[in-house]
């Protein structure tokens, strides 16, 4: 992600993916109803008037029965679907954010060594990113701020050797002011 990009939260695509996933769970489960009560419905009505009747009234008991029972095990399937979704989603959003939590308090140690790891699929991937991205930075600052303060080390012995004083005030200047420019990127 570039520098003028901005994080922006859960991607459209996650928010998608569930509402669809839920869509998809409900519509199996009327589907799977409508052909359970067809099936039970196929039954042929008897060779009588009176009979048929007695089948049609012992067919009604059993589709009642029947859609009980598929009603019951329709529901238990979408709640339990829906519970796996809701899971599987969550550990996307839940896992990642405790991961993302020890990572910065290893930051907070002082530890800028180490990376952010999480997964591609993950919902807070760009987070991550920026994160690393802004460790890779204070990393760099903080190289060069010791490379910087290593060169005023140089310039204070030549000043104890009494060598060249001029040239190394200027030096030492110079080396302040990118120290100095460099802290001041960092507003605190």
């Amino acid at each position: 992600m570039s520098k003028s990009q901005s994080f922006t939260g859960i991607p459209e695509s996650y928010r998608r993916n569930v509402v669809l996933k839920t869509i998809l769970v409900f519509i199996g489960g009327i589907i799977l109803t409508t052909v359970v009560l067809y099936m039970a419905v196929r039954q042929p009505i008897g060779p009588t008037y009176g009979e048929g009747f007695r089948m049609l009234a012992q067919l009604q008991q059993d589709i009642f029965y029947k859609a009980a029972i598929i009603y019951a095990i329709t529901v238990f399937v979408i709640v339990c679907s829906i519970i796996f979704l809701t899971l599987i989603y969550s550990h996307r959003v839940a896992g990642p954010v405790y991961r993302l939590t020890v990572f910065a308090r290893t930051l907070c140690s002082g530890d800028f060594s180490s990376k952010a790891h999480i997964r591609q699929k993950d919902v807070i991937h760009p987070l991550a990113d920026e994160m690393n991205n802004m460790v890779f930075e204070y990393r760099q600052s903080f190289n060069t701020i010791q490379e910087e303060i290593s060169t005023l080390e140089q310039y204070a012995e030549r000043l104890d050797e009494k060598q060249d004083n001029e040239e190394v005030w200027m030096g030492i200047e110079e080396k302040a002011g990118k120290i100095t420019a460099e802290l001041e990127r960092y507003k605190i």
